[in-house]
Parts: C-alpha cells; sequence; structure tokens
C-alpha cells in the first residue's frame, strides 16, 4: 500500500514537472519569437516598423510586446496626415499620409 501511494505520488509530480517543462517552452519560444522581431524593428517617424507596418514604441519599449498599430484612419486637417492607433493603449500616432503604403511596396520591392 505504501509502494502505490509512493507511485502515486511520484507520477503527480512527474505530471507537474512536464507541466511547468510545457510552460517553460511555449514562454521560451515567444522570447525567441519577440527577440527576431525585434531584431528587425526601426525606429523612424515616432513609431518602430517592421514588413512595412507601424508598431506601437510603448508596447516594446516597456513589454517588449510588438503590437501593430491599427489604422489607417484619415485625419481631415488637410495636412495628409493619417491616425494610427495602439490596440492596447488606445494612444494615436499621426504618420504621414501614404507612409505605410509606400513602406509596403519598398519592403515587397526588397524581397
Amino acid at each position: 500500500m505504501e509502494l502505490q501511494q509512493h507511485i502515486l505520488s511520484m507520477q503527480a509530480i512527474v505530471h507537474d514537472l512536464a507541466e511547468e517543462n510545457r510552460t517553460l517552452k511555449e514562454k521560451m519560444a515567444d522570447l525567441l519569437r519577440c527577440a527576431d522581431i525585434g531584431n528587425e524593428l526601426t525606429f523612424e517617424e515616432g513609431v518602430y516598423w517592421h514588413s512595412g507596418y507601424p508598431y506601437c514604441p510603448p508596447c516594446w519599449d516597456v513589454d517588449r510586446k510588438p503590437v501593430r498599430l491599427a489604422g489607417p484612419v484619415e485625419f481631415p486637417t488637410g495636412d495628409y496626415l493619417e491616425a494610427w492607433t495602439c490596440p492596447l493603449h488606445k494612444v494615436q500616432y499621426m504618420l504621414p499620409w501614404n507612409i505605410v503604403e509606400n513602406r509596403q511596396k519598398n519592403n515587397q520591392s526588397s524581397s
């Protein structure tokens, strides 16, 4: 009886360790993905850029999360600006009109 309890206890420990291992592997994969993206980010016009799309600076600088900005929304100022918004912080970034479209075209032609 005592041996069975010991075996059950060990099985529970093995299960817990396997779950912890799985969680750590997921975290490591996420960190590696972020590091890969971080190596490719450039900072221009007040935002980070990756593959022709703008990314939120505070999300990357503080949390190391690559969060793509939502948009564009045309901003009716006559200044040829577009509003791009962080979906997490709801902060708007004003970028020159068509800058994302032009960056995507340049990104595709360099590939």
